[in-house]
Parts: C-alpha cells; sequence; structure tokens
C-alpha cells in the first residue's frame, strides 16, 4: 500500500487524537507550505501539480524518488551518453553547488556517497486539525 495513503488512513482514523503527531517525512507532504525561498520548493510544487493534474490523485513519495532517479538518468544520459563509467562519473559531479535539487531532497552525489541524501533531507511534519503541517518548535 501507498505509505501516503496509510498516513492519511490513521490520520482520518485517529481524527482528534492524531493532532500533535510528529514524525519525519520528504517535504512533498508539505510542499505548498513551504517558505518560497526554500530551495526544494519550485520542483515539488511543479511535481505535485503535474502529477495530480495528470493522475487525478494525492501525490506519492514514492513517485517523486521515482522521478528523481529518472530525471539524473536523462541528465546524465543528455551530458555525457550512454557509457555506464561516464555516466557514473557524471552523477559523482552532483554535488555542493552543482547538487541536484529533487522531490527527495537535496542530492549531494559523491564517489563515496550514491545515495547523495543526509538526514537535512527530510522535514518533520506534524498533524493539525487532520492536515500535515511542517513541525515548528515552540519558543
Amino acid at each position: 500500500a501507498d505509505a501516503l495513503r496509510v498516513i492519511d488512513g490513521h490520520v482520518e482514523q485517529g481524527g482528534e487524537a492524531a493532532n500533535g503527531t510528529i514524525f519525519p517525512a520528504g517535504r512533498l507532504l508539505v510542499a505548498d507550505l513551504l517558505e518560497d525561498d526554500h530551495p526544494q520548493k519550485k520542483v515539488l510544487v511543479t511535481y505535485k501539480k503535474d502529477y495530480e493534474s495528470k493522475y487525478g490523485e494525492k501525490v506519492s513519495t514514492f513517485g517523486g524518488h521515482a522521478y528523481d532517479a529518472l530525471m539524473l538518468a536523462v541528465e546524465a544520459l543528455k551530458a555525457v551518453g550512454p557509457d555506464s563509467a561516464k555516466i557514473r562519473d557524471y552523477l559523482e559531479t552532483r554535488n555542493g553547488k552543482n547538487a541536484f535539487i529533487g522531490t527527495a531532497g537535496i542530492f549531494n552525489i559523491t564517489d563515496k556517497d550514491h545515495c547523495g541524501l543526509d538526514k537535512n533531507a527530510f522535514e518533520l511534519i506534524t498533524v493539525k486539525d487532520g492536515k500535515f503541517v511542517p513541525f515548528k518548535k515552540e519558543k
């Protein structure tokens, strides 16, 4: 089952008791609520809008992961052609100022880290009135 549907189901079933639940998740769940200057916002909002208008259902973080992988593959193929060693070398340059901004996070891919994501790819999310919102620590 799609994790977002499962989470939505638990929130719905939990009703009032679900309010205040805090968990880490990808920013796709709260794309529209991110600050306008957040580096992922444009990618997230565009992907979410395109997906939901095409398929008529809520976006899935799993679909976002596939999208990121495909975009990286297409970009690498356009840049260096269908040579696997050149593709690997190209992808390993996607870090720092050249990081790939995807739906799952900001990828810093190196020769030592082919995942390219760290804990900063997650946003703390909370449930407020049955909706997902970014968690803001009380001051």
